[in-house]
């Protein structure tokens, strides 16, 4: 099981993402903001495997703070889910892992899920056979 959290300002696209990933059986949600500084200040940060991260968050923007969790030694993997998709070069650049776009397709949600705990086994694996 993969621990996500999610950053979304709009409540109904943080319902719908909840309610997709919850529909993976792969994943456990472990929090949800509408704001940047919320994931910092979480108890559980440093359980957190991936955050799904919108771009524009009222004033702030999702990209600045997949800068500061590159910075985090946990580094979590970030999924961008957004309706933009001209910030997708710039999500590269600050390492996404992917990039979704609303509204929400079910089967790129599941994809993308499986992407990343096919990576997380494959890296966990490696560490195992060293």
């Amino acid at each position: 099981m993969l621990n996500v959290y999610i950053v979304d300002d709009e409540p109904l696209a943080r319902a719908e993402l909840r309610f997709l990933l919850e529909q993976t059986k792969l994943v456990q949600i472990i929090g949800e903001s509408e704001d940047l500084e919320e994931i910092l200040l979480d108890s559980q940060f440093e359980q957190i495997d991936c955050v799904f991260l919108d771009i524009q968050l009222g004033v702030n923007n999702g990209l600045e703070l997949a800068k500061q969790l590159q910075l985090s030694i946990r580094k979590p993997e970030i999924i961008f889910a957004t309706a933009y998709d001209e910030y997708a070069l710039q999500a590269f650049e600050v390492n996404a892992f992917d990039y979704i776009l609303k509204p929400f397709e079910p089967e790129r949600v599941q994809s993308a899920v499986e992407k990343l705990v096919a990576k997380k086994e494959q890296h966990r694996l490696r560490r195992w056979k060293n």
